[in-house]
This record gives C-alpha cells, structure tokens and sequence, in this order.
C-alpha cells in the first residue's frame, strides 16, 4: 500500500510539473503573442502614417499641378493682352501722324485766310466806309481766334495721344517684365514637378 501511495504521489508531482511546465509554455506563447500584437500595431500605425504621407504628397503635387495649371492660362492671358497692346501701340504713332497733318493743313489754310482777309482790307480802304471795315475786322479777328482755339485744341488732343502712347509704351513694358518673371517662375516649378 506504501509503494502504491508513493507512485501515486510521484505521479501528482510529475503531473504537477507538468502542469507548471504546460502554464510556463502557455506564458511564454502568451508573451510572444503579446508581442507580435504589439509589432503589428506599430506596423499598421506606420502602414496609416505611410498612407497618410502618399496622400499628403498627392495633395501637394496636385495643388502644384493645379498652380501650373492656372499659372499658365493666367500668363496666356497677359500675353493675349501684350499682342493686344502692342497692336495699340503700333497704331499710336501713325494716329499722331494723321493729326499732325491734319493740324499742319489747317494752320495753312488758317494762314491762307488771314491773307485773304489783310488783302480785302486792303482793297477795300475807303475812309467813307470805315465802319463797314471796322465790323470786317472785328468778324475776321473772332474767326481767327475761333481758328486758333481749334488749332490749339487739336494740339491738345495730339498731345493727350502722345501721353497715351507712352503710359502704352511703359504699360507694355512693364507687362513684358512680368511675363518674363511668370516665365522663369513657370520653368522652376515645371522642373520641381519633374523632380
């Protein structure tokens, strides 16, 4: 009955370890899990920080696909505007052409008329008809000054062309300079794109 009881005893210790080798194993696989979870968690939050990064960049080349985009037709614009301009200031200097002959034949005919008139007074000298000359004088000397101011309006306005053609002139200037800057900057960007 002893040697039962002993084998029996030594069989519950066996047990016994085995159970705590089982538990230990069981730990150890647990520990193991535990850290496999944990890799995987890191992994996936480094998988979203990875995505979250792509669409970053996506949004950043897309916001630098749609600047090019619209920095393009906006420098297409200006330069529609400068073909206009320059189309302006070619037909500028040939305006004031016009208007200088045109100013140039009516003082010549104003002149021509002032003759005129000195000649008729001339012909027309009488003492008895000296208030009839007097009223001539006085028509002639409004229709010169009438002459005169329209002279001196058309000079004016030659004038006020010459200042448009070159406020024109600097305006088209200026916008080629700027067209030129909207170059260098659309060739940057062009480059960082291809980068």
């Amino acid at each position: 009955m002893d040697e039962k009881k002993k084998d029996f005893y030594n069989y519950v210790d066996r047990m016994h370890k085995k159970n705590e080798e089982v538990h230990k194993l069981i730990e150890i696989n647990e520990k193991i899990k535990n850290g496999e979870i944990k890799k995987l968690e890191e992994w996936e939050k480094v998988r979203k920080n990875n995505d979250i990064c792509i669409n970053t960049l996506d949004n950043i080349n897309k916001n630098k696909e749609l600047y090019y985009y619209n920095l393009k037709r906006e420098i297409s614009i200006k330069k529609k505007k400068l073909l206009h301009l320059n189309f302006l200031l070619h037909d500028i200097p040939e305006i004031i052409k016009k208007e200088k002959e045109k100013y140039e034949e009516y003082k010549n005919e104003s002149y021509n008329k002032i003759i005129k008139i000195i000649e008729a007074i001339d012909d027309s000298y009488d003492m008895n008809n000296v208030d009839d000359i007097w009223d001539t004088l006085k028509e002639y000397k409004e229709k010169t000054e009438n002459i005169n101011s329209d002279i001196q309006k058309i000079y004016d306005e030659i004038i006020l062309l010459h200042k448009d053609y070159n406020q024109c002139k600097y305006k088209y200037q200026d916008l080629n300079e700027l067209q030129n800057n909207r170059n260098d900057k659309l060739k940057k960007i062009s480059a960082t794109l291809q980068v």
